[in-house]
């Protein structure tokens, strides 16, 4: 028991040791193909030409502080400027005020002369000659009683309007229905002026009936008639003639 612990030690420290080996033997092979192999440049991609990159390539080179002394030219002192204010501020304080000018008096402009105009004198009035041929008022008055006929006003006797003659047949007014229902009764009186043609002409309402309703049906009543006119010397005149108009329940 003991012989067979002892040599499975020593197999197995063998084995750490060739392993170790193996791994050096391996490191080793690895450094001597990099020492070896050549050298090779990555190949640069060629980058698109792009704003930047060609202002990076026209920039010039900064120079060498020692061509900088040798090109440098030298340098120049300015004179200290001066304040551009001040010398027009002075200007302005030292300068004499401008002389103001004194007003131009206005010119008196001369009014015109208003001359008086001449009136026309009024043309003398002119009274107007009796025409030749007109009459004297001695041959007018002699002319005039010479026809005393033409001259005198109509004596004749005027006969007034009539409704009431027979041949006529004028119908009497209409009495309203309401009127009757509610029992109404008055008597109108109308002044007509009856023309010429025996036709009604302008109405008037001398009387009321107190009921504009019997009133007004005695109007149009009236508008409907036919009258005998006035007449004077037999000759049929204009002239205003009044009318009474009654209702009246039976």
């Amino acid at each position: 028991m003991k012989h067979f612990s002892s040599t499975s030690i020593i197999g197995g420290k063998g084995e750490k040791i060739l392993i170790v080996l193996l791994a050096a033997a391996l490191h080793a092979l690895a450094i001597y193909l990099l020492i070896s192999a050549p050298l090779s440049t990555p190949a640069i991609p060629q980058a698109t030409p792009t704003v930047t990159l060609e202002l990076a390539l026209t920039a010039a080179a900064e120079p060498t502080p020692a061509a900088a002394a040798k090109t440098a030219p030298p340098a120049v002192e300015e004179p200290p400027r001066e304040d551009a204010s001040q010398p027009a501020a002075d200007s302005l304080a030292t300068a004499p005020p401008e002389p103001v000018a004194p007003p131009k008096p206005l010119e008196k402009r001369p009014e015109p002369k208003r001359t008086a105009k001449a009136r026309p004198k009024p043309a003398p009035q002119r009274t107007p000659s009796p025409p030749a041929d007109a009459p004297s008022a001695g041959a007018s008055a002699a002319q005039t009683s010479s026809n005393p006929a033409t001259a005198a006003a109509p004596t004749g006797v005027l006969t007034p309007a009539s409704a009431s003659a027979a041949h006529l047949n004028n119908p009497a007014p209409r009495y309203p229905a309401l009127a009757l229902k509610r029992k109404w009764q008055g008597t109108v009186t109308l002044r007509v002026r009856v023309l010429a043609n025996g036709k009604p002409g302008e109405i008037q309402i001398v009387n009321s009936s107190r009921y504009d309703m019997l009133d007004q049906a005695a109007i149009a009543a009236v508008r409907q008639w036919t009258f005998v006119p006035a007449q004077r010397d037999g000759a049929p005149q204009d002239s205003w003639a009044s009318f009474p108009l009654s209702f009246k329940l039976q």
